[in-house]
């Protein structure tokens, strides 16, 4: 079992909504239970002006290598051998923030 623990950052194999496919990408990790994690998909893509997406501030704190956005919308239920890696640990800050959305 991945031993990922919530407010963490893992690389992840997430599959496409639309495609068979899918890829490797960063996520933050909500919830993990015996089968299943639940996270939240992050892009490097800035935040678009809407409800639902946080730009998180101390990325760099997190491990991520770039300024990333928590897609708060797109929920993800994983299978724990999805989740690869950790990346690291989302910041108390960035936490504080994004409850707000949860």
């Amino acid at each position: 079992m991945t031993e990922a623990k919530p407010w963490e950052i893992w690389w992840a194999y997430v599959a496409f909504e639309d495609q068979p496919d899918g890829k490797r990408r960063p996520v933050l990790v909500l919830e993990n239970g015996e089968i299943y994690a639940i996270a939240l998909k992050i892009t490097s893509h800035e935040a678009r002006n809407i409800w639902g997406e946080y730009e998180i501030v101390q990325w760099k704190t997190a491990g991520l290598s770039k300024p990333s956005t928590i897609r708060v919308t797109r929920r993800l239920r994983l299978r724990n051998e999805d989740l690869d890696e950790k990346i690291g640990d989302l910041q108390l800050m960035d936490i504080a923030n994004l409850k707000r959305y949860l």
